[in-house]
Order: C-alpha cells, then sequence, then structure tokens
C-alpha cells in the first residue's frame, strides 16, 4: 500500500489512463552505413506564433503567450527519448543532442507511444497548475521534418476561467455537457499519410474505450504534494489554464471545491469553440458555493435502507453506505494534515463508499433537486460490491458531488444513523478447520456448514497483530469481519466443504473469522487461528556459489528521498535441496554497515531491530497465470527476511519482487514494507519503493548450473558389428 494511497485512489481515473499507455517503441532505421551510427543535434522551436510575433514552443506560457521550453523537458524522437537543452537567449528554442542520424525525425512533447509508421499521442486529462500558464506536461505536441530542424505542433487548444473569491481552491474540473466530448484518449499520427500529403491541421482524438473514458479534465491539490499549493482567491482573477482537445463543446461546467470541502459550479450552456493552438479566455467570475447534498431517510425495508438525496437541481452525485460502528470507531480526519491522506479515517472510509463498484453509479438530480435510493449492500475496505445489508446492525448513508464518472467533489456528507431490525433464532453454523498442507505463503480455510439453509457466507483471514489492533479499537469479530470480509459467490456444496485461500507472509499467525446466514438473516460465526510454516527448514545448509564477486546496484525512494548505491564483494549461496518451491538462494548484504546507505536508512526512520539478519534471500521458480502462462525465472523475496531493520518498533520486510534475469545478473524491482504497524487499519505500511541489479559471477547466472547450457553425457561404448 503505497504512500498517498488514498489520494491514489482520488485520481483512479488517471491511473486508468496511464495504464493503457505501455508503449512499444520502434526506432525509425536510420540513414547509416556499416560502422557507428552518425549523430547529429537537432534544433527544435515552434510550428508557428500565438500572439506575439516570437516563436511558440509550449512548455510554459511566457509574456504574450510564448511558450517556452525548461530545464528538465524531454522530447521522443524516433521512438527514443531525450532531454531538450534550451536556448539561454530565447527559451522559446532548444536543441536536442546525440539524436541517430536518419532520412525522417518524427517527434512528440508529452506521453504516447511509437510503433512502426503509427505514433499516438496521449492526452492526459489531470491537469498540472503553474501561475498564469497551464503545467509544465499538461500540453502535448508534435513536431516532423526530414531534416534536424523540428518545429513543434501544439495538439490541443486552450480554455482560460478567471476565478475570484475568498480562501483556496482544492480543485477544479472542467465537464461537458455531452458524454460524446470524452476527455480520454490519443492522438493519432499516420507517419505514411504526412509523407504523403504533409502535416494536417489537426489529428484525430480517438477515446481509448467506451469503458475506460473520461468525462472531466481537472486539478486536484494534496498536502505534501510537490510544485504548486492551493490555489489562492482574491478580488483580482485567478486564472486556470484547461488543455482540451480541440473541438466546439457543447456546454459545460466548471465544477471547484475550496480547502473547507465547499463546492462551487459554472454552467456554460451555449457551445465554445476550442480551436487547436488557440486561447479561449472565459468572462470572471466569483467562487459561491452551493447547498451541501442533504440526505433523509425514509425507513427500511427488509435488509435495504430507502433515502432520498437532495442537491443542486441538475447537479450528478454519489451516494454509498457505511457500517456505523465500524464508521464511528475511525478518527476524524484533518484534510489539511499530510497524514491524514496516508491513513483510514472517517473521510476515507466515507470516501471509499462512494466509488464504483462499491458505490452506485452517478445519478443526475431532476429539477426539484431530489433523488430517491434503496441501498441493500453495504461498503467494506476490501471494497467489495456484494457484502448485503444484515439484520441487527447500524448504517450511514453518505453522498457527494460527481461528474458522470469518476470524480467526487467536497467532502462527503454523512446521514443519520439507521437500524435494520435483529431477527431472532440460531444461524445455520459454520466451521473452520485449516488445511495443513498449506505451503507458507497460501492459508487456506476449509469452510463446513452442517445445515442446508444457508443462504450467504462469508470469510476473512488477517493477520493476528491486525486482528487485536480492531479489537483494542473497540471492534468485536463481527464488526472485523464486516470489515474485512470477501461473501462468497459460490456456496455450493458448503455441506461437504468449500475453500478459502489468501497470501500470506511466513512463520506468521493468522485469525480466520467466517459467518453463515440463512435466508431470514440469522447469523452464526466461528474463529480459528493458523500460524504459517517457516520460509526456511530449521537448519538450511548452503553452498556457496560466489565467493566476493557478487555486487548489488539498488536505487530506492523513500520518505521524499532518493538514493543510489552499488555494494560489491558480495558473497552469494545456494541451498542444498531447494525442494519444489523452487531454487533457493541467498546473498550476505551488509546492508546496515554500508556507509552512505546505513545513514539513509537511519534518516528514513529504520533503526536496527538486533535481529541479526543481514541476508537478501531470493528463490527462483516458475509461475502460471490466470490464462495457463508459464513464467520463468522470476525472483521472490519473503518478506520475513530481510535486514534486521524496523520502523516505529515493526519489523521491515521486502516485499515480492518480480523481474528479468539474463546469464549474468537479475533486474528486479519490489517494495519496502513494515507489516502490521501502528498507524494503519490495514496490512502493512509502505515506506518506499526499491529497484536491484543484482550480478552475480557465476557461468549460467542464477541456475546455480556451471552453464547455461544442457551437457553433453558420454554413453556406453558400442562394438563394431
Amino acid at each position: 500500500m503505497g504512500k498517498n494511497l488514498f489520494k491514489v485512489i482520488a485520481i483512479m481515473a488517471a491511473t486508468m489512463v496511464l495504464s493503457l499507455q505501455c508503449s512499444v517503441r520502434e526506432e525509425l532505421v536510420p540513414d547509416s552505413s556499416a560502422g557507428p551510427v552518425r549523430t547529429v543535434t537537432i534544433s527544435i522551436s515552434a510550428a508557428e506564433p500565438h500572439v506575439s510575433e516570437d516563436p511558440a514552443t509550449r512548455t510554459a506560457l511566457a509574456d504574450g503567450y510564448r511558450v517556452i521550453w525548461q530545464e528538465g523537458d524531454y522530447v521522443y524522437i524516433n521512438g527514443s527519448r531525450y532531454p531538450v537543452i534550451p536556448d539561454p537567449e530565447d527559451p522559446a528554442r532548444a536543441t536536442v543532442e546525440n539524436v541517430p542520424e536518419s532520412q525522417e525525425y518524427a517527434a512528440y512533447f508529452g506521453d504516447g507511444w511509437h510503433a512502426g509508421d503509427n505514433m499516438d499521442i496521449a492526452y492526459n486529462s489531470r491537469m498540472y497548475y503553474a501561475e498564469n500558464s497551464f503545467g509544465r506536461i499538461s500540453n502535448p505536441m508534435f513536431a516532423y521534418s526530414t531534416t534536424p530542424v523540428l518545429q513543434f505542433r501544439n495538439l490541443c487548444g486552450i480554455l482560460r476561467l478567471a476565478v475570484t473569491g475568498t480562501g483556496e481552491l482544492r480543485s477544479i474540473a472542467f465537464t461537458p455537457d455531452s458524454p460524446d466530448d470524452y476527455l480520454s484518449g490519443t492522438f493519432s499520427v499516420d507517419l505514411n499519410e504526412i509523407r504523403e500529403n504533409g502535416i494536417p491541421e489537426s489529428f484525430e482524438f480517438v477515446r481509448y474505450s467506451e469503458e475506460d473514458s473520461y468525462d472531466s479534465a481537472i486539478w486536484e491539490y494534496y498536502p505534501g504534494d510537490e510544485g504548486s499549493g492551493p490555489i489562492r482567491l482574491g478580488a483580482e482573477p485567478a486564472y486556470f489554464y484547461f488543455v482540451l482537445p480541440p473541438r466546439t463543446y457543447d456546454g459545460f461546467t466548471v465544477t471547484m471545491t475550496d480547502m473547507e470541502g465547499n463546492v462551487a459550479m459554472k454552467h456554460m450552456g451555449a457551445p465554445v469553440e476550442i480551436g487547436r493552438s488557440k486561447i479561449v479566455p472565459m468572462k470572471p467570475f466569483e467562487f459561491e458555493p452551493v447547498e451541501k447534498p442533504e440526505i433523509k431517510i425514509l425507513g427500511t425495508e427488509g435488509l435495504s435502507i430507502r433515502y432520498q438525496v437532495k442537491a443542486r437541481p441538475g447537479s450528478w452525485i454519489r451516494t454509498g453506505v457505511v457500517y456505523a460502528d465500524i464508521y464511528d470507531s475511525f478518527p476524524e480526519a484533518d484534510l489539511d494534515d499530510e497524514s491524514s491522506w496516508e491513513m483510514v479515517n472517517r473521510y476515507i472510509y466515507a470516501y471509499y463508499s462512494l466509488l464504483e463498484p462499491v458505490g452506485g453509479v452517478p445519478v443526475q438530480v431532476g429539477d426539484d433537486g431530489t433523488y430517491t435510493f434503496t441501498a441493500d449492500h453495504v461498503y467494506n475496505i476490501n471494497m467489495d460490491e456484494n457484502i448485503p445489508m444484515s439484520a441487527g446492525s447500524g448504517y450511514y448513508v453518505t453522498a457527494a458531488y460527481s461528474d458522470r464518472g469518476y470524480y467526487i467533489f467536497g467532502v462527503p456528507v454523512i446521514s443519520d444513523r439507521e437500524e435494520i431490525e435483529a431477527v431472532g433464532g440460531e444461524g445455520p453454523g459454520i466451521d473452520i478447520r485449516v488445511d495443513e498442507s498449506s505451503p507458507y505463503y497460501l492459508v487456506r480455510a476449509i469452510l463446513w456448514s452442517p445445515s442446508s439453509d444457508v443462504k450467504g457466507v462469508s470469510v476473512c483471514i488477517i493477520p493476528n497483530q491486525e486482528y487485536d489492533r480492531y479489537i483494542a479499537q473497540g471492534l468485536d469479530d463481527r464488526n472485523i469481519l464486516q470489515l474485512r470480509a470477501d461473501v462468497l459467490e459460490d456456496i455450493t456444496g458448503i455441506q461437504s466443504a468449500i475453500s478459502y485461500e489468501v497470501d500470506a507472509v511466513p512463520s506468521c499467525e493468522y485469525v480466520i473469522l467466517a459467518m453463515a446466514a440463512d435466508e431470514n438473516g440469522a447469523e452464526s460465526m466461528s474463529k480459528e487461528t493458523w500460524t504459517t510454516p517457516g520460509y526456511l527448514p530449521e537448519n538450511p545448509q548452503w553452498e556457496l556459489i560466489s565467493d566476493g564477486k557478487t555486487s548489488m546496484d539498488i536505487y530506492t525512494y523513500m520518505s521524499e528521498e532518493s538514493l543510489e548505491c552499488r555494494l560489491t564483494g558480495l558473497s552469494a549461496y545456494k541451498m542444498t535441496g531447494s525442494g519444489t518451491d523452487g531454487d533457493i538462494y541467498r546473498i550476505d548484504c551488509n546492508f546496515s554497515e554500508t556507509g552512505d546507505l546505513a545513514t539513509f536508512w537511519e534518516s528514513s526512520g529504520l533503526v536496527l531491530s538486533g535481529n541479526g539478519s543481514e541476508s537478501l534471500y531470493l528463490v527462483v521458480r516458475e509461475r502460471v497465470d490466470e490464462y495457463g502462462n508459464v513464467y520463468e525465472n522470476v525472483y521472490f523475496f519473503p518478506e520475513e527476511y530481510y535486514t534486521g531493520f524496523s520502523h516505529g518498533g515493526n519489523p521491515v520486510y521486502l516485499g515480492e519482487g518480480r523481474g528479468s534475469v539474463s546469464t549474468y545478473e537479475a533486474d528486479l524491482s519490489l517494495s519496502l514494507s513494515s507489516y502490521l504497524t501502528t498507524d494503519w487499519t490495514d496490512d502493512y505500511l509502505y515506506l518506499g519503493s526499491v529497484s536491484m541489479r543484482i550480478n552475480i559471477d557465476l557461468p549460467g547466472g542464477m541456475t546455480g548450473g556451471e552453464t547455461g547450457n544442457e551437457n553433453f553425457e558420454e554413453d556406453e561404448t558400442q562394438p563394431w558389428e
């Protein structure tokens, strides 16, 4: 679970967009003869001016709407990434060095991918802010030339908003009235068409897919973010530049939230044309909060709650339901405090409940300003959308403004508590046993009920220390199960036993809770504990395979800092009799004794725990994915064995790492975590990411053999006949 996890959830649509941008880059064939490839220095500028006569490039606006290059900018030329060197005399111009000489140069600024003669340049609907400018990476551009002189063209236009008022803005969003004016997709470039007809006036904008379509462009501020803080409002307008795909928008709504959680909306009912490379200024307007949503409980109907939400007529809203006892057990949130975004609190719990699939889809309030709902499911931390309401439980309804898609505006409002009446009688009964053959990385529970009246089964498996924290928080077993449960969709065969399993950590005690309910809502619960076996045998035997000839390059990012370090002179061992789980290796790292690295650990809150472990353990084994594909040489880092550090009194672990393996080295990426910390109500605290390249002076790499190839064996001598 990453730092600022809940910020990540808040921008989940942007993450969906980025997940689609897995690029396959193919460089155009260099124009070179045999021998070293010749390189050129490319001069870059913009294709045309905006308002001024100066050439416009584009990473930030300057006086006269000039767009200038900045240090740290990168462009992609023929599929490869190059740093931009701005001209100190005229930052609207720049150079790019050491580009392989080619018959042609196709380039873009921003996110995208290049495959053969097709190029897709992504539009990022998550805006960045800069005073009196768009953000430095918000404006995508494209260039093409058969000479090393590139003139970049803007792909988008700009809508400039001017806002007055008091206080500070936390977010501002642009939402078109028409769902056809989607804001997620790519500009599609066909190089064959450009070679034949030249660069067109504009490029086709193609959505990713209807399912992944994004309805708003938005800027949001979170405490602890690098760059700008909140946007301060005053009597003079604060300007925000929305970079938008060029088209005529048939009306739009601007939705803003301030640092107090108030929401303001400004609607434009007439069409507005946003031309490519044009800026459309809007008349200044004042931030005027709209009324917050109001929730009125209408009553219960069986295992459901009817309620009505009153909000601004014509607006979009989302609603959800949370467990009242669990909500009350969480602390209040101070949204101006960065730590509030890093722990489960009442705000986070309510916010989650509004998201799909746990919350309902957005609905538009009618002209009378009301919408009536019936809810029969409730949200838990597992984001399981199939948790039915149960008798004898209390609930809160949540609501907030939203757009048609994924964004939520302002602070969720909470209803009065509503109880669903308990039912009498005993539940159908449920028993738990653990499959004792479960490997160290799994807990497999076997569930069984003697009754044929079972209509629903829910189960959770959590570490014992996490269970103890929930108990100390004031929750009982039923609350804990509700909070963490998975509801089993298929309970066929519950009378003859069914299985349920979760990933686990070696040598850790787990608590298993299960509940069965009949058709009337009568419940029964069971509880069991299980300690996973250790990863290594009690007395492992190790064979030295690299005596002081192993090195390790480390890059780590923790606590807003980063560090690169190289460890050399390390020894590597292979465990004899590794077994069916794969070959097991040990590298003696001595992390804590490595000068700068040890100092960095300590500056990030890590201290020696005194358990003496200074080794890194790896496994080489096969994995089979859900499609049946087999992956070999995947490394697994058992979280039990790390370097003997602790964080806040809790052990620090390397999470699972997967990477590629070549003959002599392994490239790995993994997480650094502290399990079961008191600061979280989830499994672990994420401390940072670690990338490693492990070089082992061993023919055949990590396979443990003397070569990477199959050896010949001498057969029996055959007589002449």
